[in-house]
């Protein structure tokens, strides 16, 4: 009975053994699965570690595009705001100019008129004034000796009082007594002829005076500055 016994109690004891083994077998796989997770878990940790790098970095990125967004809008704001006033000032300048030009327009049609209405007044000046008077007397004889002198001058001196409004001005009473000289006589008042030239002022009265003094006789009373001729 004992060895019978004990054959049960060594069979039970292998069957327990045998039973640890397996059971620490499956401890060890279990302890290896443990392993796998925790390795794969410390995977897991860095790879959401990198995405909440990754996240921080994104979140950073919109930041900074909505701060640009915002600055864009602002500066875009800026601009609307400057192109307003820019097309207000030139909707300014743009009425300005249209009345400068009406203002023109009106200055030039009052030229015109001003116009218009001077030269009708200069016709109506020129129609109302009177004929130049045809000479009364005729020209005197070209002076060609200084002996004949006196009585050239006498009849120049006439013709120049009766006709003075028929020759003209005292430019045309400078040239007619020049003219009624011939040239030889001509060449002693050239220097009387080109003062007068010079400086605008044709009195006859010198061209006398020049001869008087080739002639070696003194001439009085001859003027040409609007009085009468003596």
């Amino acid at each position: 009975m004992s060895s019978l016994s004990d054959q049960v109690l060594a069979g039970q004891l292998e069957e327990h053994i045998a039973e640890l083994a397996d059971t620490k077998a499956k401890l060890a796989i279990v302890e290896l699965e443990l392993g796998a997770m925790k390795f794969h878990a410390d995977n897991t940790d860095s790879a959401l570690a990198v995405a909440r790098t990754e996240i921080s970095a994104t979140r950073s990125g919109l930041v900074t595009m909505q701060f640009k967004l915002v600055t864009s809008n602002s500066e875009l704001a800026a601009a609307k705001t400057e192109a307003s006033k820019i097309t207000s000032e030139l909707a300014v300048a743009q009425y300005r100019l249209t009345n400068l030009s009406d203002a023109v327009a009106a200055m030039e049609a009052d030229l015109a008129s001003t116009k218009a209405a001077l030269d009708r007044l200069q016709l109506l000046h020129a129609g109302q004034q009177a004929p130049r008077p045809l000479p009364a007397l005729p020209d005197p004889a070209r002076l060609g000796d200084l002996a004949l002198y006196d009585v050239w001058h006498a009849e120049m001196r006439v013709k120049l009082r009766v006709d003075r409004r028929a020759i003209g001005s005292d430019e045309a009473l400078f040239i007619y007594v020049f003219g009624r000289l011939e040239p030889p006589l001509q060449k002693h008042v050239v220097r009387e002829v080109e003062a007068a030239e010079a400086h605008g002022r044709f009195d006859f009265q010198r061209l006398f005076w020049a001869l008087s003094n080739v002639h070696g006789t003194l001439s009085n009373g001859v003027t040409s500055n609007g009085g009468n001729v003596h």
